[in-house]
């Protein structure tokens, strides 16, 4: 699943033609009509996640495309456009409870990897975080709030957004998501590093669009930017199993803290990769970046 993702990500990036001539930058007027068509995309995404018939593909798809969603809204900067992230935070956030199962297992599964949980141990710890959502009641209150959310953001669209889009100054706002994904403000938290997680994601979307409207300009970026977020993904996988674990009664109390301390020594592992990852897509100063992504004016 994760190279086909991948396949297809490099081949919209990719720069168009056989020439080999170096990609022309796009007008600001392009970048905003393809802003205003990526956003109706995204959007459209949670449309076409609503029709599947597994709850647990249905979640994957639709928080993706929120994350999407949201990381192109702040190319608009405005008012509106915060208010619609919000928005969409909010109802991402009420999906993250058959996240949080799904991370805990993804956890185990990489600690097994990492040989620090033996496979006895992995699989009576998989056994407890027990399965996905099943499809009843909490799967229809799950497509409800998304319902609810999908018309909420479409009635701000257009009553605002639309035209906003319009105004945006992008390279201005691919600037801003640079200096916030670069900036570091402790690497030893989680609640840190997840906030860096969440800055990543937000500059991997952000240049895959750049890329798809200039012709693969930053296409690379967004896939270094994608390997970091996985890292730091992963990072915080491990925290949510750890807050899991740490709930369990004193009479699981071993296999408690043998799982806990297997999980820190893979997360002081994950933050070393990270720490590399980020020194290497952020070497450029904002104002440096800045000209990489600037748009031709008509």
């Amino acid at each position: 699943m994760m190279q086909n993702s991948t396949a297809k990500t490099r081949a919209v990036q990719r720069p168009q033609g056989t020439s080999g001539e170096t990609p022309q930058r796009p007008t600001l007027s392009d970048a905003r009509r393809a802003l205003a068509k990526t956003l109706d995309r995204a959007l459209s995404k949670v449309d076409a996640a609503l029709l599947e018939p597994s709850l647990t593909i249905l979640l994957h798809e639709a928080r993706k495309a929120i994350k999407e969603y949201r990381a192109l809204l702040r190319l608009v900067g405005t008012n509106e456009a915060k208010q619609a992230r919000r928005l969409a935070a909010e109802t991402a956030r009420g999906l993250s409870s058959a996240r949080d199962r799904q991370a805990c297992r993804d956890a185990v599964a990489a600690l097994r990897e990492a040989d620090l949980l033996n496979a006895a141990d992995a699989a009576h710890i998989i056994e407890a975080i027990g399965p996905d959502v099943s499809e009843g009641r909490e799967a229809q209150a799950h497509r409800e709030a998304l319902r609810r959310w999908l018309n909420a953001a479409r009635a701000l669209h257009a009553s605002h957004l639309i035209a906003q889009v319009n105004t945006a100054d992008i390279a201005r706002n691919l600037r801003k998501g640079y200096a916030l994904a670069r900036r570091v403000t402790d690497w030893s938290e989680p609640v840190h590093l997840h906030e860096l997680r969440k800055r990543a994601v937000t500059h991997r979307y952000q240049m895959a669009f750049f890329a798809a409207v200039s012709g693969g300009r930053g296409g690379r970026r967004a896939e270094k930017a994608q390997k970091l977020r996985e890292i730091l993904g992963g990072y915080q996988d491990v925290e949510t199993l750890k807050q899991y674990l740490a709930r369990w009664p004193d009479a699981q109390g071993d296999l408690r803290d043998l799982a806990i301390d297997a999980g820190s020594l893979y997360q002081r592992r994950l933050v070393k990769r990270a720490h590399r990852a980020h020194d290497q897509l952020f070497r450029r100063t904002p104002r440096q970046f800045g000209r990489h992504v600037s748009l031709a004016q008509e």
